[in-house]
């Protein structure tokens, strides 16, 4: 048999693998935590007051955390869904004041304030091919703070009157405006598991006007300004039976080559491929080098570059006589990255399941 074509069929896996087992966790569960931005894009709200003696504005650090649940598909790194379940998020305190010599001044501090997110119709859609979602979905609640401060002007008679309103006895409640979204980055593969890191971010506004007995003179307040968070989650990765049953094969075939000529069903598994994309050649083998072709895939499991001098006792290449990346090809990486070795003193190469690692 030609040394080539030997290696290429002799990409056998060296133990049939199985289900990894199951860890504690909550899969598609995150908490968000808002990132500090000093470009001021992000979370920085906008604070306006609308008021007959003159409008005026000021901005307040957004700081805290949002809790959402996604609905992760590990094959595509999408989701299709993002519903808010809480929010625990503190504007900083803020000073606003104005007027004139005509028509009177103010000067009123928000402190204090706390704002829930939630998702009155759940769950939240997102289009996943894009992670754009319509921010209008979520709702954003001012739960508590306080507006305090004193006017001084005719329209509320001779002497200075404070003000003295409590967020917290009447909530702001407002949504989302325009488009938000939410990427996806796979980071590690451990225990059977695909980590991501998740970062989200909300549009948010308000309009409220404050209509009480505290407040001396009509004031409509606007809010405005755009949430990012980020945090991390994991999904859990498909184990072999299902892998195959989601490609129309058995459960058991492991060692069949159903989808490719030269790797059977457990190789091209690890690998992270399926039946729309599994290569008929993994390993490009020339009289210089033995390459792992980039593919655009993450590895699911642990695989070694193999080689051997007679199809029967294999090893791992060592690590000396590798021109790029490692033999040793752990789980979660992108076999984008060179994987490859230029020592050819032995004619059999295959990608294997490591012994100490199959059947876990």
């Amino acid at each position: 048999m030609n040394p080539i074509t030997a290696s290429l069929l002799a990409l056998l896996p060296i133990a049939a693998g199985a289900e990894k087992l199951p860890v504690n966790g909550l899969p598609n569960h995150v908490v968000l935590e808002l990132i500090d931005d000093s470009s001021g894009q992000f979370n920085q709200a906008n604070i306006g007051f609308e008021i007959v003696l003159g409008n005026s504005t000021a901005t307040s650090d957004l700081t805290g955390c949002v809790e959402v649940t996604l609905n992760i598909d590990p094959a595509t790194h999408t989701t299709d869904q993002l519903t808010l379940l809480s929010a625990d998020v503190q504007a900083a305190d803020v000073t606003l004041s104005g007027g004139s010599p005509l028509l009177g001044t103010y000067t009123m501090d928000i402190v204090n304030l706390d704002l829930e997110m939630a998702t009155p119709d759940p769950p939240g859609l997102v289009i996943p091919e894009t992670g754009v979602f319509d921010a209008a979905q979520y709702q954003f609640t001012i739960v508590d703070g306080q507006l305090d401060g004193l006017v001084n002007s005719s329209f509320v008679g001779p002497d200075p009157v404070p003000v003295a309103y409590d967020y917290g006895a009447q909530n702001f409640t407002g949504t989302g405006e325009g488009s938000g979204a939410i990427s996806l980055n796979p980071t590690l593969i451990d225990s059977g598991r695909q980590f991501y890191e998740v970062t989200a971010e909300f549009p948010v506004i308000f309009t409220q006007n404050v209509e009480d007995d505290s407040v001396p003179v009509p004031v409509t307040v606007i809010i405005n300004g755009t949430i990012k968070a980020t945090g991390t989650t994991y999904t859990y990765l498909p184990g072999f039976p299902q892998w195959a049953a989601d490609q129309g094969l058995m459960p058991d075939s492991q060692a069949a080559f159903d989808l490719s000529p030269t790797a059977p069903n457990e190789i091209l598994y690890a690998l992270g491929f399926t039946s729309e994309n599994a290569p008929r050649e993994i390993l490009t083998i020339t009289p210089e080098a033995v390459i792992v072709a980039p593919q655009a895939v993450i590895t699911r499991e642990d695989v070694e570059l193999q080689w051997s001098s007679n199809l029967k006792d294999w090893e791992r290449i060592p690590q000396e006589f590798m021109l790029a990346g490692n033999s040793a090809i752990t789980a979660g990486t992108n076999l984008d990255d060179s994987i490859g070795s230029g020592n050819r003193s032995k004619p059999y190469f295959r990608l294997a399941i490591p012994e100490e690692t199959s059947g876990e």
